[in-house]
C-alpha cells in the first residue's frame, strides 16, 4: 500500500452499505455486490515510515508493528491478528511486539 488510497476502496471503509430484500449491499466501482457485516479488510505496507493524510487517518485503524525478520513476521502477524480478533490466547511471544 501507498500512502494514498485507491477511491474505489471509499465506501469499504466508510461501510457505506444500503438493504435491499433484508440483504446487506455496497457498491464498489460501478458494482453492487453483497456485504457481510462480519468482512474485515486488512491492508499491508512495505514503506518503512508512511504518513497518511488525515482523510485516510480517520478512517482506518492503523497498527504500526515493524516486521523486521522473517522468522518472527509470523507471530507478529499471529499477534496482531489476535489483538484485532479479540483472541484472548495471542501466542507466548506475541508480548515482544505490544
Amino acid at each position: 500500500m501507498e500512502e494514498e488510497l485507491d477511491p474505489i476502496l471509499e465506501p469499504i471503509l466508510l461501510r457505506q452499505t444500503f438493504k435491499s430484500g433484508g440483504v446487506d449491499y455496497i457498491k464498489v466501482g460501478d458494482q453492487i455486490v453483497e456485504y457481510s457485516q462480519d468482512f474485515k479488510l486488512y491492508i499491508t505496507t512495505s514503506l518503512r515510515n508512511p504518513h497518511y493524510l488525515p482523510e485516510i487517518s480517520v478512517k482506518v485503524c492503523d497498527l504500526a508493528i515493524p516486521l523486521c525478520s522473517k522468522p518472527n513476521n509470523d507471530i507478529k502477524l499471529h499477534a496482531v491478528m489476535c489483538i484485532v480478533c479479540g483472541d484472548a490466547n495471542p501466542p507466548p511471544s506475541a508480548n515482544m511486539i505490544l
